[in-house]
């Protein structure tokens, strides 16, 4: 007896046992409908999906949980429906064929590409890597830490829906790689064509200043452990800065206005209020042209001070020279 109820190359159900590990769709399977579990599967399951498949629908993956998506590269998938997976994955890179990836909030992942010209509805991702040309729609639930933008992404309006952390620009699909060794070197990041980020450290280390500024002949670009942003996160501020870097952490202090600034202007216009809309738009478009200067290093400063009190030295020598001769011709008259 087959495991699957298939109709005219449509998956309809899975009839099988509850416990499995793995789910391997069917090859020839061109669409999985709605709800195909009829009972709830017990274990968090790797589920392959053919290259075959065209659609999943709405729900497809109802009473189950899974724990990884495997796409063939020569997919010929085209749309995944809202709320057509649950659970949380590692990784997901979306197939260049797609067009449409409705709302997934339940789904989880640390690490999601999606290619040019998919219509785009959310996901909760660590990092999020998107292509120039994605369509978006508001979503208040979609979370993201990281945000990639590859070449020219910056020039479409999409990354407004989110309010991440972290911003890198020019990002390049296939060079992303995540590399965990947290067990033995204390340190886990992605590897990008710009360079590294360090994404998460373990109590091996204790100091930012422990951290490696080169890995595998790649420079550090940045340090995500910490939230730039956050007023109340102080205690390691300057340290943050120093490795960060001044100019992108002032960058992102920018970039994180113009985000809010579009967030809230879409959201008025999903809710119809047209009015509040364009005043939030004219807020962007403020904060989008501000100039970014960059906070002066404590060398600069340093260097500042000493040129500043020289001056100022100077003046004061020459008022008070100033002063005693007037005093001088005065005592003379």
């Amino acid at each position: 007896m087959s495991e699957f109820i298939i109709k005219e190359n449509k998956l309809m159900a899975y009839i099988g046992q509850s416990d499995i590990k793995e789910l391997i769709i069917p090859d020839g399977i061109v669409e999985i409908e709605s709800e195909i579990f009829q009972k709830a599967i017990t274990n968090k399951i790797k589920s392959v999906i053919p290259s075959s498949c065209k659609v999943i629908k709405s729900n497809a993956f109802k009473n189950c949980t899974v724990s990884s998506i495997v796409i063939p590269q020569d997919s010929l998938l085209r749309e995944i429906h809202e709320f057509a997976f649950y659970g949380e994955i590692k990784t997901m890179f979306l197939p260049e064929t797609l067009k449409f990836f409705g709302d997934n909030r339940y789904l989880s992942c640390e690490f999601l590409y999606v290619p040019a010209n998919v219509n785009f509805q959310g996901i909760c991702a660590k990092i999020l890597c998107l292509d120039a040309g994605v369509q978006y729609h508001y979503a208040s639930s979609m979370k993201v830490n990281i945000l990639l933008l590859q070449e020219f992404a910056k020039e479409t309006e999409y990354f407004c829906l989110y309010k991440p952390k972290y911003v890198f620009e020019n990002i390049e699909a296939k060079s992303v790689e995540i590399v965990n060794k947290l067990k033995n070197d204390g340190i886990e990041y992605i590897k990008t064509n710009r360079g590294i980020i360090i994404i998460n450290i373990n109590n091996s280390i204790a100091r930012f200043d422990e951290l490696p500024k080169e890995i595998d002949g790649m420079n550090v670009i940045a340090i995500t452990i910490l939230d730039p942003l956050e007023k109340n996160d102080t205690k390691y501020e300057d340290e943050i800065k120093q490795r960060l870097g001044i100019s992108l952490f002032a960058h992102l202090q920018i970039r994180n206005k113009e985000i809010t600034a579009k967030a809230s202007s879409l959201e008025c216009k999903y809710c119809g209020d047209e009015e509040n809309a364009t005043s939030k738009e004219t807020q962007a478009r403020m904060e989008c042209s501000q100039k970014v200067e960059p906070p002066k290093t404590i060398e600069q400063l340093f260097k500042g001070s000493i040129c500043w009190a020289i001056f100022i030295s100077i003046i004061v020598f020459f008022a008070t020279t100033l002063k005693y001769r007037q005093d001088a011709v005065v005592g003379l008259l």
